[in-house]
This record gives structure tokens, sequence and C-alpha cells, in this order.
């Protein structure tokens, strides 16, 4: 089933708005006719059949970003069997040409397409839509193999639903800290606003 990359090669996975996947090596078989479709959907049972409603499957704008139901979130090429490196190594080459590559071979960036989300907002009948998810949120997803003349047939294969993704809750300013002492963001507004006054009396 889907599965984040690792914390130790992501610090910061999944963020508010995205999560960043492994992708399904030598779990598909190698067809130029298929591709692997990525669904995701919030509030779903592990035990839930996607492939019972994948032909009437609502757009992200249709199932607000999941919340009715799954959406289709992207499609990549059915990755090939041989071995790519891991992620941990492509991430240690640097920002090269070569590394963007080979970690797209390896990685998918859940809710990565911001444009996307806006792209759409008239079109609800958009099927594929990668938009950012929803901070605070438990997303589960799954890999599909779809055919790739058509992504409403029903899959050929699929794999289990992923454990729970919760994506990073909103923090409020006031739970910033920013100083030692824990002074809170609050804090920092009444500071400045009296620094300003402080200002006005001393130069006025």
């Amino acid at each position: 089933k889907p599965r984040l990359v690792s914390a130790a090669i992501f610090p910061y996975n999944p963020t508010q708005s995205t999560a960043i996947l492994a992708r399904p090596i030598c779990v598909f078989p190698s067809d130029p006719g298929s591709v692997v479709g990525v669904v995701t959907a919030q509030n779903l049972t592990p035990s839930y059949s996607f492939s019972r409603v994948l032909g009437a499957v609502g757009s992200r704008v249709a199932t607000g970003a999941g919340d009715r139901g799954p959406y289709l979130a992207g499609y990549f090429p059915v990755p090939p069997c041989a071995q790519p490196p891991p992620p941990s190594v492509v991430v240690g080459t640097g920002g090269s040409s070569v590394a963007l590559a080979l970690l797209g071979m390896v990685i998918f960036r859940l809710g990565g397409d911001p444009a996307c989300a806006t792209g759409i907002a008239d079109d609800p009948a958009a099927l594929v839509c990668n938009g950012p998810l929803w901070n605070g949120t438990a997303y589960r997803v799954k890999f599909v193999l779809l055919a790739r003349s058509s992504l409403l047939s029903p899959p050929a294969m699929e794999t289990p639903w992923s454990d729970p993704i919760s994506t990073k809750p909103v923090v409020s300013v006031e739970q910033i800290h920013v100083w030692p002492g824990k002074r809170t963001g609050g804090m920092v507004v009444v500071t400045s606003v009296l620094c300003s006054i402080l200002f006005v009396l001393l130069f006025a």
C-alpha cells in the first residue's frame, strides 16, 4: 500500500498541504498502454472499494478535495521494475538536473499543484487535479492501474488504501515561540505596539 517517503529524507513530510509518497516499484506490470493513477480521499475506511465507483468518481472540486468521496489527483507511467536509486541517494546528489529526474522516478508529491486548484474552479467536471490538501486533515491514498486511453475505466489492478496520512495543522500566531522564555506571537505584537508608542512620545 502507498507510504510516505521517510521523514529522515524529507523532514517536513507531510506539510500543511502536501505529502510526498514513494512510487510503487515492481507493483504493477509494465505496459505502455497503462498508467498509475493516484486516488485520494478523506475519512475513508480501509475496506472502501474504489473500483465500484471509479467510473463515476467526482473531481477534486466536486468532492470538496476528497471530503465527499475519492478523486484522481494525478497519474504517471508505470515505473520500471528495475530498482532506481533510493530517495536518500537521489537527494544526496544535489540539485542537478540528473538528481531531479531521478527524484521524479521514485516519488509523487500529492497536493503539489496549486495552479490546478484555481485553474479548474470554473470547471467542476475536470477529472484530474493534484491541488493542495487541506491542513490538519487525514487522507488515505491508493494507486490504481488505469488504461491510458480511458482514465474513467475501472482499474485493472489496485493497491490497498494507505494508512491515514495527516497533514500538519495551521499554527496560530499566539502559539509561535519566537524568543527564549516562550514568548508568544501575541506578545510580540504587543511589544511592537508599545515600542511604536514610546517612539512617538520621545520624538513628538
